[in-house]
């Protein structure tokens, strides 16, 4: 998915999700994106056998908690919160936001 973002999904339908690409905005729903991810999940584990275990074992609700975590490193806990569209920040603390020691990429 070459030059397309994620961007914030609609909250009044929060099962659509919004990518930009280029200059357009595209709309997709969880089961209009789910055959992308397979096909890109199945192509990864190929190509790496040595991570196809944990390739495989990624999950498409994972997407979720990545942007949750991503969100609140960037702008804080209250826009994962309004992203999930939770009431609660604490609930997107609780089951979303997986903080652990942030680091540099080896390569």
């Amino acid at each position: 998915m070459l030059g397309i973002r994620l961007l914030e999904p609609r909250l009044s339908e929060p099962s659509i999700y919004r990518f930009r690409r280029v200059d357009i905005a595209i709309n997709w729903t969880a089961p209009a994106l789910r055959p992308q991810f397979d096909k890109a999940r199945a192509a990864a584990s190929t190509a790496t056998p040595a991570l196809a275990k944990s390739i495989k074992d990624f999950r498409f609700y994972d997407l979720r908690a990545k942007a949750a975590d991503d969100t609140a490193n960037g702008r804080g806990e209250e826009a994962a919160r309004d992203l999930l569209g939770h009431e609660s920040v604490k609930t997107t603390q609780r089951h979303y936001l997986r903080r652990g020691k942030i680091v540099t990429p080896t390569k």
